[in-house]
């Protein structure tokens, strides 16, 4: 078989990012009542909801939440992506685990982002930072260019009179950041010099072999 020598298409690499609701503070900021959130809802905030609005009571209801990103469909594959949220209140110091749900179009992260959770012992009136990786089976989901996420949180819950059977808490921010690679189509195969070495002589067999064949032209 000829070798042949093929020069290996440049990969194409981007980074869509699409958040949802502007992050007004950091991991691990606790505040008293009616300071907590800075520049949230009840102070001015623009954000549409569900994002910077108390959502569930402590005594009653639990913190349910959907939002979409929304960013185009995406080309090539998907490389690496993560899930960002900043959320109050979420109370991870109490017992059990506080994350009801999480899915992405209908799919579930929730283990991801109970792990997150658990890793940080957050109190009452406690902002949390959570980052997830997503994992592959997401990942075409992701190309479609809208992601749907769905978080539910879950009791116990503590406020500042002890522990609670429900969860409420309020969602910050969310952002959704999706790496992908591009390979584009490569050029025809170019063939080493051996090859070119290989083809020539392969041309000087066949003619070598056409004039011994050649028919001799005889006289009466």
């Amino acid at each position: 078989m000829a070798a042949a020598a093929v020069l290996a298409p440049a990969v194409s690499a981007a980074t869509t990012i699409d958040q949802r609701g502007t992050q007004v503070q950091v991991d691990g900021v606790a505040a008293a009542d009616g300071q907590q959130f800075g520049s949230l809802r009840f102070s001015g905030s623009a954000d549409p909801t569900p994002f910077d609005v108390l959502l569930g009571i402590d005594s009653q209801q639990n913190f349910s939440a959907s939002w979409t990103h929304s960013y185009g469909a995406l080309s090539g594959t998907v490389s690496s992506a993560f899930l960002q949220i900043g959320i109050w209140d979420i109370d991870s110091e109490a017992a059990g685990s506080q994350v009801g749900l999480l899915t992405l179009n209908g799919l579930s992260l929730k283990a991801l982002l109970d792990r997150e959770v658990e890793s940080r012992p957050y109190g009452t009136g406690i902002y949390g930072l959570y980052t997830i990786e997503l994992p592959e089976l997401v990942y075409a989901q992701l190309l479609s260019g809208t992601s749907t996420f769905v978080l539910n949180l879950q009791g116990p819950g503590i406020n500042v009179l002890g522990g609670t059977n429900f969860n409420a808490a309020i969602l910050d921010f969310a952002k959704l950041t999706i790496n992908t690679a591009t390979t584009p189509p490569g050029p025809d195969p170019i063939p080493e010099p051996a090859s070119w070495a290989m083809m020539i002589a392969g041309f000087g067999l066949a003619g070598t072999a056409l004039r011994r064949r050649r028919p001799v032209l005889r006289t009466a």
